[in-house]
């Protein structure tokens, strides 16, 4: 019995180590994974060159020698001698495989020594640095780098970073300007933020609204085991969450304390302003990508999937909205999507997720957050239509808001609780909702 147990597990150490690793690629401009089962026929990949392309990646990525690799993929009918001389011109067979590998795959390798699973802030200067001699980001100069490890929100990453840099090294000149990422699920995020970064989504600037961009994914090796980061613009203001939670600071405020009072009504005024623009934008954002259709107003669109008040970010300096997480936009720039999911989840995760230590401040009574959240929210959405058009997007949104919202927001998963609260969903419906879209 041992020694059947014995050659199982070599037989599955031999099989996953002769397979290699898969990684996400860019090909022939597609966003694809690429791992031991995927065909390069040419039929799966358009064109000769795309083919012949995989060919050699897959081969590679599996340890395969130059030499090896390219008779096999010329005996395959993946590439010829033209292709090849094409995409090598004079340089060394074994040069081209490497080249091409290195241009194709999405998540770099670096090779920066000394780094662990767990990175910390030195070794993540490490990164920048070895990340600046390959090209990968823009010069840093003599600035001096700053990082600090922040909590984790976000359930995709394993660690973040936020990324300082100052050009005199002095405290008052260090500026934000990326958050570094450790993934969890790093295939399908570094997937999602590559065909984000490829569409024309974020070149085709929306006024008032900044779209983090991905600046670069990488991967290196720790022991035996490769982990991946990605690199992202940072936001700059506040998040719409934080926002909220300075206000809460106030909510208790003694009346007669003249003080404290103004400092709440100022908090709840700014978070109005935060949250018309957030409207205003996100409309902007929806009409701007919209498919037609001939029976709506709202017609699928590309959204982003994940809008929470946790992903929404004001900056009251420049009045602008930044939106962080954005690899969960992918999905609609495949396929356009129901607009009505960011409508419903902007507001419903934050007021009647499950998890209550994710919800608004208990501080803040139901009321007031929705008379300062999703009012001035639906009001700056509505003011991006024609006049026209208004009452049948008003009948639109009371429609995904209260009729569909279930559909839309409850996931059920097996063996774990619903993400959201019905009966606190019921009762925002109930009691908020419906008056407020009908008061628009």
């Amino acid at each position: 019995m041992r020694l059947i147990i014995l050659i199982y597990f070599w037989l599955l150490f031999f099989c996953q180590s002769s397979l290699g690793r898969p990684e996400i690629v860019d090909i022939g401009n597609v966003i694809r994974e690429l791992k031991s089962s995927t065909s390069c026929n040419l039929k799966d990949w358009g064109d000769i060159s795309s083919s012949c392309r995989c060919c050699l990646v897959k081969h590679n990525l599996k340890g395969q020698s130059d030499t090896a690799n390219i008779n096999d993929c010329i005996k395959n009918k993946h590439c010829t001698e033209t292709v090849l001389t094409d995409l090598g011109g004079s340089q060394a067979r074994g040069d081209l495989v490497a080249n091409v590998t290195k241009e194709a795959l999405v998540a770099k390798d670096l090779t920066v020594p000394g780094l662990k699973k767990q990175l910390d802030q030195s070794t993540v200067v490490d990164i920048l640095q070895k990340a600046e001699s390959e090209g990968l980001i823009d010069p840093l100069g003599k600035s001096c780098i700053r990082t600090i490890q922040l909590e984790i929100n976000s359930w995709y990453a394993a660690q973040l970073f936020l990324v300082q840099l100052s050009p005199t090294c002095q405290e008052k000149d260090y500026r934000t300007g990326y958050v570094l990422k450790g993934l969890k699920s790093p295939l399908k995020e570094i997937k999602n933020l590559a065909i984000v970064k490829k569409s024309n989504l974020i070149s085709n600037k929306i006024k008032d609204l900044v779209i983090t961009d991905m600046v670069f994914a990488a991967s290196y090796l720790s022991g035996s085991s490769r982990q991946y980061i990605v690199l992202v613009e940072a936001a700059k203001g506040k998040s719409l969450r934080d926002l909220i939670k300075d206000a809460a600071k106030f909510a208790d405020y003694d009346i007669k304390n003249a003080t404290e009072h103004k400092k709440y009504i100022d908090s709840l005024e700014k978070i109005r302003k935060a949250y018309r623009k957030f409207g205003e934008v996100t409309a902007d954002l929806h009409i701007s990508n919209q498919e037609r259709c001939s029976n709506k107003i709202l017609c699928n669109t590309i959204i982003h999937g994940d809008l929470h008040y946790e992903n929404v970010f004001y900056d009251e300096s420049s009045n602008k909205i930044y939106l962080i997480d954005n690899e969960s936009f992918a999905n609609s720039i495949i396929k356009k999507a129901n607009p009505a999911n960011d409508l419903t989840r902007f507001y419903y995760f934050s007021a009647a997720i499950i998890k209550k230590s994710l919800r608004f401040p208990t501080e803040m009574s139901d009321a007031v957050l929705a008379a300062t959240t999703l009012e001035p929210f639906l009001q700056g959405y509505l003011s991006r239509f024609l006049p026209s058009q208004k009452e049948r997007v008003k009948t639109e949104i009371k429609e995904a808001l209260l009729r569909n919202a279930v559909d839309i927001l409850i996931e059920y998963k097996a063996g774990k609780p619903q993400v959201y609260d019905p009966v606190k969903l019921a009762q925002l419906q109930k009691e908020l909702v419906e008056d407020i879209i009908n008061k628009l």
